[in-house]
């Protein structure tokens, strides 16, 4: 039987997908003085999704895109993210 804390990956939504990425992301970005934020994204925006910025300074320290895919990623796709 599965663990309940694990993520069937296959039948998930990109809504969920989603949630679920910018939550662990910015669980894992927001230390050691960062602080990181899932961002309403608009068109505009470069595709950022998640803004990772200096606590300190309030300067940007990184911007996240966050993708879902459907199928398995060949080698041309995966050279392109």
């Amino acid at each position: 039987m599965e663990s309940p804390s694990r993520v069937d990956w296959s039948t998930i939504s990109e809504i969920r997908f989603n949630e679920l990425a910018e939550m662990l992301i910015v669980e894992d970005r927001s230390r050691d003085g960062l602080v990181a934020q899932a961002i309403n994204g608009r068109g505009g925006d470069g595709g950022i999704d998640i803004d990772v910025k200096v606590a300190r300074t309030a300067l940007c320290g990184r911007a996240l895109r966050r993708c879902f895919f459907t199928e398995n990623l060949g080698t041309a796709v995966l050279s392109c993210v």
